[in-house]
């Protein structure tokens, strides 16, 4: 499987609106949950369309084509196990259930987004002790699948990926870090945005079979790398999901 890299920092781009949401004719799609808790997951306040490029990309291993769809070589993840696992870092992996309700809302936002094999977790892991889907909403070709501890984004192709982080960094300075295996055997890619203020937010980037998906871990999480490494290995089609 051919892993596809980022854009240099050369090439320009256009910050579209940010995936939470300003494009018309997409929908937010509250998930309807049994177990009641609060979301913790991070807020991106929305930004208008078609921004003066101001966002800064450094790429060390050179260009990437962007405008194809991902692939089709890697190997899919399969679901079913609800065996406790480590998060790498110390931190057990606990099993994610969904109901019917949340698989279809996930599969018709997929194909809203012109997503043609969407992702979920299978287990997931974090600081909040809740483990569980919260809110799924599509815009701008993306799906936003936002869980208590981490927030997924899934598209077909990697420039809709690339303008959702671009409008996350808001001009903000944006290094591709280092990349990996992860233990399923998917090959992953470490961004960081680096904020005025000082703060830092990480992003994991995978691909996999036909579908571009990043991960972002809240920032009180973000050092906690192999956590969202071992959380990213459990994305499973949701076809799999029962």
């Amino acid at each position: 499987m051919k892993h596809k890299q980022w854009i240099t920092a050369g090439l320009a781009l256009s910050i579209v609106g940010m995936v939470a949401g300003c494009a018309t004719g997409n929908s937010s799609t509250p998930v309807t949950n049994n177990s009641a808790s609060t979301n913790s997951t991070q807020s991106v306040t929305n930004n208008t369309a078609q921004q003066t490029n101001s966002t800064t990309v450094n790429n060390t291993t050179g260009n990437t084509n962007t405008s194809n769809p991902a692939g089709s070589n890697a190997n899919s993840h399969s679901s079913g196990s609800v065996t406790t696992q480590s998060g790498g870092n110390g931190q057990p992996l606990n099993a994610l259930t969904y109901t019917k309700s949340q698989l279809s809302q996930i599969k018709q936002t997929a194909k809203n987004q012109s997503i043609q094999t969407p992702y979920a977790l299978s287990k997931s892991g974090g600081n909040s002790g809740v483990y569980k889907l919260a809110q799924v909403s599509g815009k701008n070709n993306v799906m936003k699948l936002t869980y208590e501890n981490i927030t997924v984004y899934e598209a077909t192709y990697f420039d809709n990926i690339s303008n959702a982080l671009q409008a996350l960094a808001k001009g903000n300075k944006m290094d591709q870090e280092s990349s990996l295996t992860l233990s399923n055997g998917q090959k992953a890619q470490w961004w960081k945005i680096t904020y005025s203020s000082g703060s830092i937010v990480y992003i994991l980037t995978v691909q996999m079979n036909n579908t571009w998906i990043a991960l972002m871990p809240p920032a009180s999480q973000a050092p906690h790398k192999p956590l969202t490494q071992a959380i990213a290995a459990t994305l499973t089609p949701v076809s799999s999901i029962s």
